[in-house]
């Protein structure tokens, strides 16, 4: 085992910047993951939010009309 000038072996300086890269590859991995879900849950967010628009109004039928009308409205038909 031979010794560089610092003290430190030939071997550790080496694995210490294979780790680096290994690390730096890490970091990105999770960053594009973390990217990717929240592109998915804003997605998803959004699209839950136009199909609720789409149901119609929140007035229920004949609340404007008169009592007869109203009455008939709400009915069943035969």
């Amino acid at each position: 085992m031979t010794l560089t000038e610092d003290g430190s072996s030939h071997w550790f300086t080496k694995l210490a910047q294979q780790l680096s890269v290994v690390t730096v590859i890490i970091i990105i991995a999770g960053g594009l993951l973390t990217c990717l879900l929240l592109f998915i849950f804003a997605k998803r967010q959004i699209m839950r939010f136009a199909l609720r628009s789409h149901r119609g109004l929140h007035v229920p039928f004949g609340t404007d009309a008169n009592k007869v009308s109203h009455l008939r409205s709400t009915l069943p038909i035969y």
